[in-house]
């Protein structure tokens, strides 16, 4: 009994201190636990506060560069120094001319309003490099350069072809007095194409099926998602004739008598070099920009082309891209002259 006893009294001390042990190793290892994750969200507030910095950073050094070119670069010509000598006007026409381009109605009607402006303008050059655009843009542009003429018959407005002026290029190219070209220039391709893609075998293949619940007959008109109804594509034919017409008669209303007479292939869609569009009434000669600044007897040129800052291109852009995503389908499916 009482070697019972001892044995319990010594089993019991013998465990005192494995006991102690595994109360020391769960208190380091709780610690060790802790200051883990304390690291580790230390850890994260430095990664997050550096990349708030960093977001911080680009956003200022926006800012300051908008800043520096709405200081350096604004609407009006950047040309003081100029500003009381005899001058030629250039306004360029590059890229797409479409509604929120750089070549917009908006601003090409802009530059030219603030050249006849100019008590020193002795000219306006339109110096073209563009494959086309908008048929509605083209001819607002066109229209204030034929009332521009009216207004200021002694302002003589010249279009110098660059790279090429091709469709609604050319549409407003065709209302200035004369163009010239380079001669390797390329120019033409007067007509109107409408461009859009068909899924309806791509859906079938892939057992896809469209669904639309319509109130108005014509209402899925030209929807990419279904077989091309033929009374739909009779009917946009006729839109797209009609816009052709009236691109025709505007070209020839600008071009007068100079355009080749029975020379169909005009207003074929196709493009031509300088010689074959001399020949066919398409410019008038060969030139370029100094030229036709010496012609007007004021070889100096001063750019009235409106030009963006950094921080509207992007808020352009920006609207542009929304306005993709919130216009209905058929906003896509207009006429375009290029």
């Amino acid at each position: 009994m009482t070697d019972s006893k001892e044995d319990q009294v010594s089993a019991s001390q013998a465990g005192r201190p494995e006991a102690a042990e595994l109360t020391v190793l769960q208190q380091i290892s709780q610690q060790l636990l802790h200051e883990q994750r304390t690291t580790r969200r230390w850890n994260i507030f430095f990664r997050a506060l550096f990349a708030l910095l960093f977001v911080l950073f680009l956003a200022l050094s926006y800012i300051a560069v908008s800043v520096i070119f709405l200081l350096v670069d604004t609407e009006s010509p950047a040309v003081v120094s100029l500003k009381n000598e005899p001058h030629t006007a250039l306004i360029r026409i590059r890229g797409e001319i479409s509604e929120g381009s750089s070549a917009s109605a908006r601003n090409l009607i802009k530059a030219l309003r603030n050249a006849v402006a100019d008590s020193n303008t002795k000219g306006i050059i339109l110096l073209a490099s563009s494959n086309g655009g908008s048929p509605v843009q083209a001819a607002y542009v066109y229209d204030e350069i034929r009332r521009l003429k009216q207004v200021y018959p002694y302002i003589r407005i010249v279009t110098v072809i660059a790279e090429g002026c091709f469709s609604a290029c050319y549409y407003i190219a065709s209302a200035s007095d004369e163009i010239y070209a380079n001669r390797n220039s390329l120019v033409g391709s007067i007509g109107v194409i409408y461009e859009g893609f068909g899924y309806d075998k791509l859906m079938e293949k892939f057992g896809v099926q469209r669904r639309i619940i319509k109130a108005g007959k014509n209402k899925d008109y030209l929807d990419s998602f279904s077989p091309l109804n033929p009374e739909h594509r009779k009917h946009h034919q006729k839109l797209v004739r009609h816009v052709l017409d009236e691109f025709i008669k505007d070209v020839k209303k600008g071009r007068k008598n100079r355009l080749k007479k029975d020379a169909p292939e005009i207003f074929s869609g196709l493009i031509w070099d300088a010689k074959k569009g001399r020949a066919l009434g398409l410019i008038d000669d060969l030139g370029d920009t100094s030229q036709v600044a010496r012609m007007f007897g004021a070889d100096k040129l001063v750019d009235f082309t409106i030009k963006e800052t950094v921080l509207q291109q992007v808020i352009r852009n920006f609207g542009a891209s929304l306005g993709r995503q919130l216009l209905p389908q058929q906003a896509g499916q207009r006429p375009g002259l290029r």
